[in-house]
């Protein structure tokens, strides 16, 4: 069965060629950074001048947090993005199934997380009317790419990496709990501020971890 193709267009199978197969894997990861790094920039270019028309004093103290979370998390994506990307792009190892899978979920759900945090489509996604909705799905995003990195790449990862996953795993539980569970307030807009300061402090470290020790 697997030599059907070449007997059908009587060519004789070629080798397996490892390096060109590392070639198309490569390709589409370029291909699916570039459409969420597109989504990303064309998310801040369409609400940037938005938001800032809607500047005003006295401000909506709750309603400014907010938007400066919203703002956080996006550009937390970004960041994670920009550093992942790299090191994908240089690495000569070995991809699999995991890797293509991961990449996929990942860009997916990202994007899912950037349309709920209403930046895809004016009046789309979870607005301030919503409640912190948005952040629950923010930090479900996030709790996912730290859980199926740590599952699938957990064994050829150095022990800091993976302590960095389980840190981001952890911050992104409590804020996703807390979010779900507390109406919104400004001490609770707040309280989701620091945590995503924690998580902007889980990203250096991860930054500096393949800066410094490159992918592994």
């Amino acid at each position: 069965m697997k030599d059907f193709l070449w007997r059908m267009l009587r060519e004789s199978k070629p080798k397996r060629d490892d390096e060109r197969r590392l070639q198309y894997v490569k390709a589409l990861e370029r291909l699916l950074l570039a459409a969420t790094a597109g989504a990303f920039f064309f998310a801040l270019a369409r609400n940037i001048p938005v938001h800032a028309k809607e500047l005003n004093w006295p401000a909506d103290l709750d309603y400014t947090i907010d938007r400066v979370l919203r703002y956080l998390c996006l550009t937390w994506f970004l960041a994670y993005f920009f550093v992942s990307s790299v090191n994908n792009d240089q690495s000569n190892a070995p991809r699999d199934w995991k890797d293509i899978a991961f990449n996929v979920l990942q860009s997916i759900s990202v994007l899912a997380a950037t349309y709920a945090l209403g930046f895809v489509l004016p009046d789309h996604g979870f607005g301030f009317g919503d409640g912190l909705l948005a952040f629950v799905i923010s930090d479900a995003v996030v709790l996912g790419i730290c859980v199926f990195a740590l599952l699938f790449f957990r064994k050829n990862s150095s022990r800091g990496l993976n302590r960095v996953r389980i840190a981001g795993a952890i911050v992104a539980i409590v804020s996703a709990v807390l979010a779900a569970s507390l109406t919104r307030g400004t001490a609770v807009l707040l309280v989701l501020g620091f945590l995503q300061l924690l998580l902007w402090m889980v990203w250096w470290a991860y930054f500096r971890l393949r800066l410094d020790r490159g992918p592994g």
